[in-house]
């Protein structure tokens, strides 16, 4: 019975941590708006220029979502001018995009 005790504190644990870092996640991601610039489908790039006149390059992650209007899309979709919402993690330079979200 023990036995039974211990492992079962040892998955609640587990579960509760899972928990906290899936909550932990979404804390680390940063949001970026502005007009996309260019699309390199070779490298998987997207660039944005920023409200601030700053370009930025976002790597698309391998799971990223792209939506037009709400509804899935592809990278190839996206227009040079197009108003661009990208939900990115930082990691040093390197600005990975976890969802680029554009409305028409």
């Amino acid at each position: 019975m023990r036995h039974l005790t211990k492992i079962w504190l040892a998955m609640t644990a587990m579960a509760a941590l899972a928990i906290l870092v899936g909550l932990a996640i979404p804390a680390l991601a940063d949001e970026a708006h502005g007009n996309v610039m260019a699309v390199h489908m070779d490298k998987h790039q997207i660039v944005v220029m920023d409200s601030t006149a700053r370009a930025k390059t976002f790597e698309l992650a391998k799971d990223c979502m792209v939506l037009i209007n709400n509804q899935p899309a592809q990278l190839t979709d996206l227009k040079t001018g197009d108003a661009v919402s990208v939900i990115f993690e930082r990691q040093e330079e390197m600005l990975t995009a976890h969802e680029v979200r554009c409305n028409r």
